[in-house]
């Protein structure tokens, strides 16, 4: 980017005022910005109300500053440089207007920060401060301030703890979105003072280290809540260290003499709450955690609780079907406890009992193996128990009338959520096509993930086709029993699809390619990559309509593709 951008006085008076009407400006990722050229842009846009400087090169260090502006003045704005100091003057010159400002990626420390916080007349709504690492309690207490805040975004800050948290929980009672993802060192006891947030909309705890069950059973489905009720509890390790003065309620709220009593009603009921979006991905919950969030939250639209491995099963899956109708998102990727028999609904009854006692007959080496040698493995007696469950559930979705007379049709079917637009079902490996017969019927359905979700097969593909035609958005990677026959159907039925990815599919061929080609006529994206039986040729006839991604470098294929969750598997 040029130095001499908007040089011209004529230029930028002219820009001014057919800028009148913008009121948000990007300046993400950029690395040729200065004092000189900012304040050249800013000065195009009389009226901005957002500013986001995320990834930017900024110097927040007094001495940078002081070497570049050795007489404290900013007459002659640096062209070498972009400091905090001279997007400071913007910030307090446009006080009176700016209401969302970015500087996630940064190096703001806490000093910075509570300059921000301190200006006069600022009020803002928005503040994202993602990955800032320099950030400590003192800066994140002196937000007190901003008591207007509706957004905070303070994910990946490793330094943030309950000390932090408390404060903003007790003085930022307007917040609607709150996000702590992976700040690790918050524990249990920060998370259940978010239930003092009554307007709180938006929620991300996921993959913060210390969580466990208790911060959902023990804290945000309470429904009584005493704002006083902030003493450092005996079991409680990581909270020994903080000072009582810190954790003193009355000291908090002596912040700001705005914050009275009437901000804190002592009984939050299910119904009053306004929750709507819930991430709590790769946390070490249990049962009675999800069912608590199905319980105490009835109007969410997104909930993420993939990686939850001991939690997510069939049993609290029902829970969710069963109390949060309303959800437009589900993600419980690599939950591989979920099976047929919890998303179906069948699985809740005295067959899916006998069916059990059926298989232990036929293999009776499971039901004392201290008697007699096993000769086959553990991964093969699972792929018969697998076999027969999947065939008890088939028998149970297709006899209906059997079912009622013996009343064990008392499930929840993932059905029950109509309007379902997002699901993840990644890792998800007992599910398998009786599911997607029984159990998808989505008018509204238009991103689906059934990635390594390898007993999915063309006869699956075939009733997913037909009954959820407004998908856009498929991922079938590492699914190595989807054939062509299957990637006809999607590319005759799914008329709206953009986006599929068929990575690592073993079985697919150049004739499934011929099939996209002639049908996919909306198709902007395809990830074919490490599909063995798929040649370079097939895919050079694609390259000119679409974007193709595509790789012959089989051995590379390994579980590094696949994120690993900070939690691992006990």
């Amino acid at each position: 980017m040029s130095g001499r951008l908007l040089d011209d006085e004529k230029d930028v008076k002219e820009l001014s005022n057919n800028f009148q009407s913008l009121i948000e400006l990007s300046l993400a990722s950029n690395r040729y910005l200065s004092d000189a050229l900012f304040n050249r842009l800013v000065s195009i846009c009389p009226n901005l109300q957002s500013l986001s400087l995320t990834d930017c090169q900024i110097s927040f260090h007094s001495g940078v500053y002081k070497r570049f502006y050795p007489h404290n003045s900013i007459e002659q704005a640096s062209e070498s440089l972009l400091t905090f100091f001279n997007v400071l003057m913007y910030v307090k010159r446009q006080a009176k207007r700016l209401k969302h400002v970015s500087f996630g990626s940064t190096l703001i420390d806490s000093t910075a920060l509570s300059s921000l916080a301190s200006v006069e007349g600022l009020k803002l709504e928005s503040l994202k401060l993602r990955s800032c690492d320099q950030l400590t309690n003192v800066g994140l207490r002196s937000l007190s301030r901003q008591i207007s805040l509706k957004v905070l975004d303070i994910s990946f800050c490793t330094r943030v703890t309950d000390q932090s948290l408390i404060c903003i929980c007790q003085n930022l009672f307007n917040l609607e979105s709150l996000n702590v993802r992976r700040c690790r060192a918050i524990t249990d006891y920060g998370v259940t003072q978010i239930r003092l947030l009554k307007k709180l909309k938006e929620l991300d705890i996921s993959e913060c280290e210390q969580l466990t069950g208790a911060c959902i059973t023990q804290g945000l489905s309470l429904q009584f809540i005493d704002k006083n009720e902030l003493t450092v509890t005996a079991d409680n390790q990581d909270l020994e260290n903080l000072n009582a003065d810190k954790l003193d309620a009355h000291n908090y709220n002596d912040t700001d003499e705005s914050i009275k009593d009437e901000n804190y009603p002592s009984v939050l009921s299910s119904s009053d709450n306004c929750l709507q979006t819930l991430s709590a991905n790769a946390l070490n919950l249990d049962e009675k955690s999800i069912e608590c969030i199905a319980n105490s939250f009835p109007k969410l639209t997104f909930l993420d609780i993939g990686y939850c491995f001991s939690a997510v099963n069939d049993k609290t899956i029902q829970k969710v079907f069963k109390e949060l109708t309303l959800l437009r998102t589900l993600r419980i990727s690599r939950c591989d406890k979920v099976s047929d028999a919890g998303l179906t609904g069948m699985g809740a009854g005295n067959r899916i009992n006998n069916s059990d006692s059926k298989i232990e007959k036929i293999i009776p080496e499971l039901t004392d193996s201290r008697l007699k040698i096993r000769l086959g493995s553990r991964a093969e007696e699972e792929i018969v128990r697998d076999a027969y469950r999947k065939r008890e559930v088939m028998e149970m979705c297709e006899d209906t009338t059997s079912l009622c007379e013996l009343d064990i049709f008392s499930g929840f079917s993932l059905i029950r959520l109509k309007g379902l637009r997002e699901l993840d079902l990644t890792g998800c490996n007992k599910v398998t096509d009786v599911s997607l017969k029984h159990a998808f019927t989505f008018p509204e359905l238009r991103v689906l993930d059934l990635s390594m979700c390898q007993q999915i097969t063309h006869v699956g593909l075939d009733y997913l086709t037909k009954n959820n035609q407004a998908i856009e958005d498929l991922n079938l990677s590492k699914c190595h029993n989807v054939t062509d026959i299957g990637i006809l159907y999607i590319a005759q039925r799914l008329y709206r699809l953009k986006r599929l990815q068929i990575r690592g599919c073993s079985q697919l061929t150049d004739h499934g390619l011929a099939g996209i080609k002639s049908y996919c006529k909306n198709l902007q994206y395809l990830d074919a990559s490490y599909c063995r039986g798929i040649t370079m040729s097939g895919i050079e006839s694609l390259c000119s309509h679409l974007h193709v991604k595509f790789s012959e470098q089989l051995d590379s294929l390994s579980s590094r593709d696949v994120p690993v969750p900070p939690l691992i598997r006990r």
